[in-house]
């Protein structure tokens, strides 16, 4: 056996260290030829509501499975609580999955499919009872202890699938896009509950999903995956205003990220970016040293639409617009093939056809160089 290394989380210093729940040391998964995970590290500490982000078929549920021990990896390690378990079985792991279709037993009563994990190990009948109807009460479905899954609604499914995990008590819950299956209003609904479930009994979450917003409302820290491979790990606010690179800025937000692409000279006042529309950028960015070429990134709220044209303002004629409640998304065209998503109120008066004056600040601006990755800032 080799010895554990410590794996300080990106946003914490190597003496601040928390006592890990679960870590994974230089994980790799492969399926023959084909590599779905690359050298995954993670350290993910006790109590911690983390998420793993990223589009469909990134590795996000080969994590998981490798961590309960559903799969096994190729290379490296799987820690739970400082014990290496990469030989040791699934059961043995102390770990309760919560899969995206809740895998209930239909032919099972609400009471049966939570106390099935006891009923298992043969607990007493009468602790078994009193254990179901205490997690059943905890999760508010004490009242459908009687009936079976399909007499329940999606959401009442999700928490007897909570419920039959939490019966057994363990030190983390690996969610995999559970909520995917739910309408709109009740993935609202749920998430919330899902965070009161979290403090309610201060364990460990990992959960699996490819929805943003999700990951953005839910997570204490999000963890961006791309083809196997990590891209940034961080606080939401973190990954939303300092993405890493051109992935993680347009994969986070909606509507996502403008990119343009350009090319950056510098002068005695700094940078100056010049494209499709040219703007100073001072002394906020080092010069890359690879290439003058960059791709210039800008949120859509970071865009102000103004009522007249200023000294190198921005011109352009608006094309689709959408009304989404409080907010208005509008694409504006500034040159042949190139438009800004903007984000105003709904309560501006904008019509299709239009011309908009824009402004962009250079404080608000996001700079990448021709590899893709963030250009660090002058401190």
């Amino acid at each position: 056996m080799s010895m554990k290394p410590s794996i300080p989380n990106q946003d914490q210093s190597a003496q601040d260290v928390p006592d890990f729940t679960i870590e994974l040391v230089e994980v790799t998964k492969r399926f023959g030829e084909n590599i779905v995970l690359h050298d995954i590290s993670l350290a993910i500490p006790s109590n911690e509501f983390l998420v793993l982000l990223g589009p469909s078929g990134c590795g996000k549920s080969t994590i998981l499975k490798i961590i309960s021990g559903l799969e096994d990896a190729t290379q490296g390690e799987v820690y739970i609580h400082g014990r290496l378990v990469n030989y040791v079985a699934p059961k043995e792991r102390d770990v309760a999955m919560v899969f995206q279709n809740y895998a209930l037993y239909p032919h099972m009563t609400v009471a049966r499919n939570i106390g099935f994990p006891l009923e298992m190990r043969h607990v007493r009948k009468n602790e078994l009872h009193e254990k179901v109807v205490g997690v059943a009460r905890l999760l508010e479905i004490d009242s459908f202890l009687d009936k079976f899954p399909d007499q329940l609604s999606g959401g009442q499914r999700q928490r007897v699938a909570l419920g039959r995990a939490l019966i057994r008590d363990p030190i983390a819950f690996l969610l995999d896009e559970p909520l995917s299956n739910l309408d709109a209003l009740l993935r609202v609904q749920m998430r919330d509950e899902l965070l009161k479930f979290h403090r309610r009994i201060g364990r460990t979450i990992l959960y699996v999903t490819h929805d943003q917003v999700e990951a953005m409302t839910m997570a204490d820290r999000i963890v961006i995956i791309k083809l196997g491979v990590i891209q940034q790990i961080g606080k939401p606010k973190e990954v939303y205003m300092r993405p890493v690179n051109t992935f993680v800025a347009t994969f986070v937000g909606s509507p996502q990220m403008n990119l343009i692409s350009g090319t950056v000279s510098e002068t005695g006042e700094g940078l100056d970016f010049a494209g499709p529309i040219k703007l100073s950028l001072g002394k906020r960015f080092k010069l890359p040293a690879k290439s003058p070429s960059v791709s210039l990134g800008i949120r859509p709220e970071d865009i102000a639409l103004v009522g007249v044209a200023e000294s190198n303002g921005i011109v352009g004629k608006v094309g689709l617009v959408e009304a989404v409640g409080s907010d208005t998304f509008l694409d504006v065209e500034i040159d042949d093939g190139v438009s800004f998503k903007v984000r105003v109120p709904a309560t501006d008066r904008i019509h299709e056809g239009d011309h908009a004056h824009l402004r962009i600040m250079a404080s608000d601006v996001h700079l990448f160089d021709s590899d893709g990755l963030r250009i660090a800032e002058v401190d």
